[in-house]
């Protein structure tokens, strides 16, 4: 059920309930944010998240791609000499995005989920915690294999206390729901082209080009953008990711990772458990984190429900270097 791959199409309508991805927090948060085809899917406002165009992020959310030549993505005045290299470009994403001696990077990250309905202030229904786990594997110099493994705990927004499987009280319907977790599961190839960075879902569908614009200023380089997505994407859907770099770090290419701290902003329909009727409104998730070292550096309420609702997630993070998540 978890590695059912949320791209297909015909995996849409069942992956809606369990798997709209927040991306990455992390996810661009360069990550599994939105997939191209679940948007599909969404329960949209009226339903409904990285080489890509390294382009200054204009798209609209849920426009085709851009066509024509990609705009500079390095701010004037704000640039180091790796930014003006194309490869360079694609390689420090790569190593923010992941680690490319093959192991797990946990882009860990705390939030909130946030109702919007017309006549009402904005609510926060939810606190957020989670995670958006991240495996490279090297192709050739142009393209890579990355996998993305996702779970992200619904806690309430008082005590914290994580609500999967826990009856609640929807504010905006006065019905009670079981509250679910998010979970992704997602495999895709990014390479890089004479338009960008694109990624592509393993199995083939669309290519999505991520927009990515880089900056420098004092000690720290930021990388901020957004992704592509089909013209059929239900409307609004967006997502808009920020991720600082050590600026020394990032001129340095002998390491195959750099940490990084981020912040996200991701906008969307209701999750299908909340029963929200059709044209409700809108949510948005914001969060922000960091790129931890290894899974089982993460807090141990999480790593709770992590186990509790994806165990099968244990080989495959062992077998990306971290033999104690087995225990």
């Amino acid at each position: 059920m978890h590695d059912q791959d949320p791209t297909r199409p015909d995996a849409l309508l069942e992956a809606l309930g369990r798997r709209s991805l927040l991306a990455g927090a992390g996810g661009l948060l360069l990550g599994a944010a939105a997939w191209p085809g679940l948007a599909a899917a969404a329960a949209a406002p009226a339903a409904a998240a990285p080489a890509g165009a390294d382009t200054n992020p204009a798209t609209p959310s849920g426009a085709a791609p851009a066509s024509g030549a990609p705009a500079d993505p390095v701010a004037a005045g704000q640039q180091d000499p790796w930014m003006r290299d194309p490869q360079r470009r694609y390689e420090n994403f790569l190593r923010v995005t992941g680690d490319l001696s093959g192991r797990v990077s946990p882009q860990w990250w705390r939030g909130v989920y946030i109702g919007i309905v017309p006549g009402s202030q904005p609510r926060v229904l939810f606190r957020l915690h989670g995670c958006e786990m991240k495996r490279l594997f090297r192709r050739s110099a142009a393209e890579c294999e990355l996998q993305y493994r996702l779970f992200t705990s619904f806690d309430d927004p008082v005590t914290g206390e994580p609500l999967a499987g826990k009856r609640w009280l929807n504010p905006y319907t006065n019905q009670e729901v079981v509250v679910e977790p998010n979970i992704g599961t997602a495999d895709t190839v990014v390479r890089l082209t004479d338009r960008g960075v694109v990624e592509t879902a393993r199995a083939g569908g669309f290519d999505a080009l991520v927009h990515l614009h880089w900056a420098a200023q004092d000690s720290t380089v930021m990388m901020s953008g957004n992704k592509d997505r089909p013209p059929s994407t239900p409307a609004p859907t967006g997502e808009y990711a920020s991720h600082w770099i050590d600026r020394a770090a990032a001129a340095d290419f002998g390491a195959p990772r750099r940490e990084m701290s981020f912040c996200s902003t991701f906008m969307w329909g209701f999750r299908k458990f909340l029963g929200m009727p059709p044209g409700s409104g809108v949510t948005v998730w914001h969060a922000a984190g960091i790129k931890a070292r290894s899974v089982d550096e993460l807090p141990e309420a999480y790593l709770r429900e992590l186990w509790r609702h994806r165990p099968e997630l244990r080989e495959w993070i062992r077998a990306g270097g971290c033999p104690r998540c087995l225990h």
